[in-house]
């Protein structure tokens, strides 16, 4: 006859409808074998209707299924008489609790109760690690439920892309060495992957209409009608009770693999961040801490800055929704953490700036004052403006972008503030009196006698005439350079 339509098992609420169970179980002739079916999604479903004739719904649906449609759902194969075929719709975790019917608890539900387990490729392109990590998983979930007790044999058929998937050899190196890592510290260490798993490796082509689907099916047909099953009629709604009270007992009180793989990810991601940042920041401190300006700190700051953030995203880019309060959380302390350590070499560095700009202005001034015994307000102000502008272009260099609050032009008005008292407390100070006093000494004091001998120099004096536009006129310019109050220039006249 035709294929029954499949029965929900246990409903996306987490509930074991043993009842509906019953009903199915017992319009079969017999019970010779459980067949489930783990991923693969509408594509592992068409796979069993291929395979085992039953009718499960292979429409195309985005995201994870409803509530409604999640669980666990059952239906007899009408070409496999006497199979019954079990099929798992996951429904996502929320957060870190786990949803009543997550992958962890239907896929150790499924191990249980199966005597295949069809366990279908974690992705198209995936990676020996990948592969590994998922078995990891599952075996340790059913170390943690199993009892101690010699169990029968359980084949595992691992289905991949025709095209892209492990080769067998891959696949069956995956497995051996997650079991062995996920019985290292139970009983069960010591006890070898071939003792309870059989492993068979089938490639399906992505579409039913591609060249070899039929013979993928055939082969995995072929692969699981010669294993014997381990329930008959009367034990199957125990078994299933029983199993999945037993799940229910060991994961209900774990947190969501994905919740927990998903912080590991935004940790890992904040420690590679943070420490690539920390290795720029370490060659500055040494610069730093011998009182030295980093050249180009601001915006060799500020790209380390975006690199490290960019590294945090792409680190997590794969997290889902449900974490982007915990990520955002690891976001904000990673760039609040860059920032502070930032912020406090831009000030040491503008302590340091202020500081020899400072002490190069005092200097100036002395220099002037034990000239002619005061400050003029011309030349205070040539020098003022002078350490005004090597510290605004110098500041300019030490800014970080989005780091430091204050503008540019706030720093050098606060700097020129300083400066103001700075030089009326100065003028007034010994160092300053004490070359005022020398100035005037040398002023009123008798002429020292230049030494005797004869005193020999070499002066140079040139002129530059020009018969440009015939030498007439007035037409004169010079160029130079002011350092303080000394000066050079160079000057041309056309007269």
């Amino acid at each position: 006859g035709g294929a029954a339509e499949p029965v929900q098992l246990i409903s996306g609420s987490g509930e074991l409808l043993a009842g509906k169970a019953s009903e199915v179980v017992a319009s079969m002739p017999a019970l010779s074998l459980v067949v489930a079916s783990v991923g693969g999604q509408h594509r592992g479903r068409k796979l069993l209707n291929a395979v085992f004739g039953t009718s499960f719904t292979t429409e195309l649906q985005l995201g994870t299924p409803s509530t409604d449609a999640a669980g666990a759902w059952l239906a007899t194969a009408p070409t496999a008489p006497g199979t019954l075929v079990l099929e798992a719709r996951p429904l996502a975790p929320s957060g870190q609790q786990r949803s009543a019917a997550d992958a962890g608890k239907l896929t150790c539900f499924s191990l249980a109760m199966a005597d295949v387990l069809i366990m279908h490729s974690p992705c198209v392109l995936p990676t020996v690690d990948l592969v590994q990590e998922e078995y990891e998983r599952v075996f340790s979930h059913h170390i943690s439920v199993m009892a101690s007790a010699a169990e029968s044999r359980t084949t595992i058929v691992h289905v991949s892309d025709a095209e892209s998937g492990l080769p067998e050899a891959a696949v069956r190196t995956a497995c051996m060495r997650a079991w062995s890592a996920a019985a290292e510290a139970t009983e069960f260490k010591g006890k070898a992957f071939s003792d309870l798993f059989e492993l068979e490796v089938v490639r399906v082509p992505t579409s039913d209409g591609d060249e070899g689907y039929k013979e993928a099916v055939a082969a995995l047909r072929a692969k699981v009608s010669g294993v014997s099953g381990k329930l008959g009629k009367a034990g199957f709604a125990e078994s299933a009770s029983s199993a999945w009270s037993a799940v229910g007992a060991v994961l209900d009180s774990e947190p969501s693999e994905v919740w927990m793989t998903e912080r590991f990810l935004a940790a890992r991601a904040y420690e590679t961040a943070y420490g690539n940042a920390q290795t720029v920041l370490r060659k500055w401190s040494s610069t730093i801490a011998k009182g030295h300006i980093v050249q180009g700190f601001g915006p060799t700051a500020s790209a380390t800055l975006e690199t490290a953030m960019a590294s945090f995203d792409a680190g997590v880019s794969t997290c889902s929704a449900a974490s982007a309060p915990m990520i955002a959380q690891r976001r904000a302390r990673l760039q609040k953490a860059l920032q502070n350590d930032l912020a406090e070499f831009f000030l040491k560095q503008q302590r340091q700036l202020s500081t020899s700009t400072i002490n190069k202005y005092k200097a100036q001034l002395i220099k002037v004052m034990g000239r002619g015994g005061t400050v003029h307000e011309w030349q205070h102000g040539a020098l003022r403006r002078n350490a005004e502008k090597y510290y605004d272009a110098a500041i300019g260099q030490l800014l970080v972008d989005g780091v430091i609050e204050s503008t540019r032009a706030q720093l050098t008005n606060a700097f020129g503030k300083q400066l103001t008292e700075l030089t009326a407390k100065f003028i007034d100070s010994p160092p300053m009196q004490l070359q005022a006093i020398g100035a005037m000494r040398r002023r009123t004091g008798k002429g020292q006698k230049p030494p005797r001998g004869i005193q020999a120099g070499l002066g140079l004096v040139g002129a530059v005439r020009s018969s440009f536009g015939g030498g007439q006129g007035n037409f004169q310019t010079y160029a130079g350079y002011v350092d303080g109050l000394n000066s050079m220039h160079v000057m041309f006249a056309n007269d």
